[in-house]
């Protein structure tokens, strides 16, 4: 099961095994345009 938050309040981190920023996103797939 996966569950997708997405919210721009940092405090919400610490509730989460992982947390990724959307600029780290958008970066991921710059090299294959």
């Amino acid at each position: 099961t996966t569950v997708l938050v997405v919210s721009h309040d940092d405090s919400l981190q610490p509730l989460f095994d992982r947390t990724i920023s959307l600029s780290e996103i958008n970066q991921a797939g710059a090299g294959h345009a």
